[in-house]
């Protein structure tokens, strides 16, 4: 089994785990915090045989682990928690087909605008001078296409390592330390053509 944090890279377990949106959406969830079938379904407001499907599958490729059970009303429920992210790489998304990655890209997509209508409405946002906020759109060549990809991957990097690195210092600090709430969001992609204008970079932190 893997170890909490790593990532599932077989090329056959991705293309499996990541061919439905309800399959992620529980991964995600799994990672926050262990929780059962039953607890999904109801947060999900999806049928428990659905989800308990999707659960066996996860752990069927190394995605989740049991990690409890409980006795409720006569019957047994099983707690499980993510012991691989959902997360990829620019070269293992690419093994995946178009219709494969689309219903996962669609619930990313979703899952950002949430976060940042959610920090708005909330009005965490803007609360620190130094968030980020950019927009650029570009036109490139193959090299330079490449070169944006591989720099998103590093940042995605920096941004797991500098997340477990927080985790052990607010450990240590004996609560001493405060961790933050935050989310950090990058999307990269080939834009539509728009006869619209689309407007210039937009930028701020």
């Amino acid at each position: 089994m893997a170890a909490i944090g790593e990532r599932v890279t077989a090329e056959d377990a991705l293309a499996k785990v990541f061919a439905h949106p309800l399959r992620v959406k529980a991964w995600q969830m799994l990672n926050h915090a262990p929780s059962s079938p039953n607890q999904l379904a109801l947060t999900l407001d999806e049928p428990l045989g659905n989800v308990a499907y999707h659960v066996r599958e996860l752990e069927k490729f190394g995605c989740i682990e049991l990690v409890d059970t409980k006795q409720r009303r006569g019957a047994t429920e099983h707690f499980y928690r993510a012991i691989a992210r959902p997360v990829i790489r620019t070269g293992e998304w690419g093994k995946l087909t178009p219709e494969e990655r689309r219903p996962t890209s669609r619930y990313g997509m979703q899952l950002i605008v949430g976060d940042a209508i959610s920090a708005d409405t909330a009005g965490t946002f803007d609360s620190r001078p130094d968030r980020h906020l950019s927009r650029c759109p570009l036109l490139l060549d193959e090299q330079g296409w490449e070169k944006i990809a591989v720099a998103c991957d590093d940042f995605l990097a920096l941004v797991m390592k500098t997340q477990e690195e927080s985790a052990d210092r607010v450990a240590d600090s004996a609560g001493e330390a405060t961790a933050i709430p935050a989310v950090a969001s990058l999307l990269f992609f080939e834009r539509a053509p728009s006869p619209r204008r689309l407007g210039g970079p937009f930028g701020g932190s």
